[in-house]
């Protein structure tokens, strides 16, 4: 669970990298994330071959597997889009949400217990484990979806706030009702 740590390393650069165009940073960032992914990947068969299974079993290896997806993800994504306005997005939603799995997982041990147990009977048909799976899957892709849109609605905020086409009170109350409803529950 290290690993959070070189995650929170390759963010910095990245997150540099977009917000200045410098390809510097990029190269930096993209190397400390692929440094990163390998000692995530090095963990997961680590897990794999001591279980004898695939890890997603517990809260513990679910969190974990997912963090790895969404690194796998961006690699991907990475590739598809390296010439585009997107490229360093995808490398950075999955190092933040990457670091913030793994480091939930290293500070909160009584709650993602990372002790290597027995599959559960319910996984035993080949279908819910698939399912199961594909589910850990889809909290990668929202994780990595998640920061691209924060920075593309930060962004958009920014540019109604130096337009002037909205009235700037406006552009103070809807962050502050959205944080209040969300935090009431409505």
């Amino acid at each position: 669970t290290w690993v959070w740590l070189l995650y929170l390393a390759s963010v910095v650069p990245l997150l540099m990298a977009i917000v200045y165009h410098w390809d510097g940073a990029r190269r930096a960032g993209m190397v400390l994330f692929g440094i990163a992914f390998l000692g995530h990947t090095a963990s997961l068969l680590i897990r794999w071959y001591v279980s004898g299974r695939w890890p997603n079993s517990n809260m513990f290896e679910a969190v974990h597997t997912s963090a790895w997806f969404g690194g796998v993800g961006a690699i991907i994504l990475e590739r598809v889009v390296r010439r585009s306005a997107f490229r360093n997005m995808f490398a950075l939603g999955s190092a933040i949400m990457s670091m913030a799995a793994l480091m939930a997982a290293y500070f909160l041990p009584a709650d993602l217990d990372s002790s290597i147990s027995n599959k559960m009977a319910a996984l035993n048909d080949i279908w819910l484990y698939i399912h199961t799976n594909m589910i850990i899957w889809s909290y990668a892709v929202i994780g990595i979806a998640c920061v691209p849109a924060v920075l593309f609605l930060r962004h958009r905020w920014c540019t109604l706030w130096d337009g002037g086409s909205v009235p700037r009170m406006r552009l103070l109350v809807l962050p502050v009702s959205i944080a209040a409803l969300n935090y009431t529950a409505y």
